[in-house]
């Protein structure tokens, strides 16, 4: 999960300004742990996020950190990033090294996370923009959800077959953890 938290670090590098809140990666790298590992994996890995970008490291958009970035006008949608990933971790499950990567059920379920993990993303950085800003709810659509509707389906597109195709891959590694933790307490 660390590695995980590094990588959704890492992309806090790439943000393009639109407006007070910036086209980034990081949301849909974030929603991805929830799909690819389940739940609590995938919300654990932006949990680490978070804490390291609380305690001041430049791992949030436009490489800031520290506790006012999440007081901040963007702040709702980096706590929108653990809820949508644990939402979409519960929707997703566990990965199994069974689990038919491309089949219909599979790649429905992928696409209804991602798509509630967003939303939630979403509801919770819209109302903590509110919050901060005074702006009214229409206000807050016209620069929070609606400029992203289209890259952030786009990104749904392409996340939803990469998390698809790595979830068995994943999941022979949370097993083997799994079984290592079991043979320690034997």
């Amino acid at each position: 999960m660390a590695m995980y938290a590094a990588i959704i670090c890492i992309t806090g590098f790439i943000s393009i300004p639109v407006g007070p809140i910036p086209l980034v990666l990081q949301n849909v790298v974030a929603i991805s742990a929830g799909l690819i590992f389940g739940l609590p994996q995938g919300a654990a890995a932006v949990g680490m996020f978070l804490v390291v970008g609380t305690l001041g490291l430049p791992v949030f958009s436009g490489a800031r950190g520290g506790i006012a970035v999440l007081n901040g006008p963007t702040g709702g949608f980096l706590i929108g990033y653990f809820v949508g990933a644990l939402i979409a971790g519960a929707i997703a499950t566990k990965p199994h090294i069974e689990e038919k990567p491309f089949s219909k059920e599979s790649l429905f379920r992928l696409v209804r996370a991602a798509v509630a993990g967003l939303g939630f993303t979403y509801l919770i950085g819209v109302l903590n923009f509110r919050r901060v800003t005074g702006t009214s709810f229409s206000q807050a659509l016209s620069l929070c959800v609606i400029p992203f509707l289209i890259p952030d389906i786009i990104k749904i597109c392409i996340m939803v077959p990469v998390a698809a195709r790595l979830r068995p891959v994943v999941a022979r590694f949370i097993q083997d953890d799994q079984n290592q933790g079991d043979e320690s307490r034997s």
